[in-house]
């Protein structure tokens, strides 16, 4: 491929840089071997830089050696090597379980991911309660609550070095699915940046993305939510991407992007889907019993029929109401078969976890809005009905289960 471009110039062409991004896209996924770094327009590349003739960089990383030119190069950062820098506040003091959580935090920083897992697993040892040591474990906190789907207790020496392996890859896609939101989703970029960087998105195929993809997209703008529920429909058999389609289409502010989440739940014909969301309808806060009658409009289940016509009605529902807290942790109870992948050759089972930022908090926000609702019809209910049956009694629940009953027994007849 040849690219023509004015060495002069400051700015550089746009095609240079999809070119440059695509071959070196895999080595913005890898751990740096000390701290050397280069700034470019799509991420930053990491490693020990070996020389810099020729008009480029060679730049060492454990996946071998590759050499960037200059000219996409926006700056040059040398650090001194991370190990020193470690070893220096290792030194410093005898950590207690404080001191753990900011080593490890430090080690996240620079995407030392492994070491930080070890200091989190001790702090936790010296403090089993201690709340930032369980965050950075992966629990998450409901209220009074913590829980991790599917993590159980007293893991084996080489099930902990397994999934310190899969974190490392993890870490990888974040950092490679991050260099993509900012090389081609920006705010400021076009619709045609915005298309190459979804293509280059739908390409991923290794499960262990979706964490990442949550993390990065889930807290932006419209757009990068419904191309992250996009993302996790093409996960067709992972629990952790039914899950978060699930938490999007409860819990995002956004009408078009909670429909996309449940247009994604429609295809993947999980009857444990119908499950959560007809506990859903249960829900205290109206809202959130509103977007589960939507998502099960779209996913059509007819186990739904009764208590759908039950949630026709704000003051309808007999029994005991549930806080979104409570759903979102049967949720995490529901979803929970392992995640599959490949990793070095081998198939590597790990606990499908729910990865947004900040979901604690929004929770919490929705909970502490219920109020106790008014009397009156949820037309979001009636159009679920509709969909599910393709006949309209309004909100006469009588003549819903009349329909029903009727329907039944011809059914039956000989």
């Amino acid at each position: 491929m040849t690219v023509r471009f004015n060495p002069r110039s400051r700015r550089i062409p746009r095609s240079v840089e999809i070119f440059v991004f695509a071959s070196i896209a895999p080595y913005l996924a890898l751990a740096p071997v000390r701290g050397d770094e280069l700034h470019l327009s799509t991420g930053v590349i990491e490693g020990k830089i070996i020389s810099d003739a020729d008009n480029a960089f060679r730049v060492e990383s454990f996946a071998g050696s590759i050499d960037v030119p200059a000219i996409v190069v926006r700056r040059r950062v040398a650090a001194p090597a991370r190990v020193d820098e470690y070893r220096a506040l290792l030194s410093a003091r005898d950590p207690d379980a404080d001191r753990h959580v900011g080593l490890a935090r430090w080690c996240l920083d620079r995407n030392l991911v492994k070491l930080a897992g070890a200091h989190v697993s001790d702090a936790l040892r010296l403090d089993p309660t201690h709340a930032e040591a369980r965050e950075l474990a992966g629990y998450v906190r409901l209220g009074e609550v913590w829980f991790r789907a599917g993590t159980a207790p007293g893991e084996s020496a080489d099930e902990t070095r397994e999934q310190a392996l899969v974190e490392e890859v993890r870490a990888g896609w974040q950092r490679r699915i991050h260099g993509l939101r900012d090389a081609f989703l920006g705010a400021g970029d076009g619709a045609r940046s915005f298309e190459e960087g979804r293509a280059h998105l739908l390409r991923i195929e290794s499960p262990l993305a979706i964490d990442g993809a949550c993390k990065l997209l889930g807290e932006g703008l419209p757009r990068h939510r419904a191309l992250l529920t996009e993302f996790l429909g093409k996960h067709h058999h992972d629990d952790a991407a039914a899950a978060h389609l699930v938490v999007l289409a409860l819990t995002d502010p956004d009408a078009g992007v909670r429909l996309s989440a449940a247009e994604q739940l429609a295809g993947r014909r999980d009857s444990r889907v119908t499950v959560v969301l007809r506990s859903a309808l249960r829900c205290e806060t109206d809202d959130v019993v509103r977007r589960a009658a939507v998502a099960l409009g779209r996913v059509a289940d007819e186990t739904a029929f009764d208590d759908l016509v039950t949630a026709l009605r704000t003051d309808a529902f007999p029994g005991e109401r549930k806080t979104l807290a409570e759903i979102i942790r049967q949720l995490g109870e529901t979803f929970n078969d392992p995640v599959r992948s490949a990793v070095n050759d081998r198939v590597v089972e790990t606990p499908p976890t729910i990865a947004f930022a900040g979901l604690a908090r929004r929770v919490d926000l929705i909970d502490a809005s219920a109020t106790p609702p008014k009397a009156q019809n949820r037309s979001e209910v009636q159009e679920a009905l509709i969909a599910l049956t393709g006949v309209n009694h309004g909100f006469d629940a009588s003549a819903w289960r009349e329909w029903r009953d009727t329907r039944r027994n011809a059914a039956a007849e000989p």
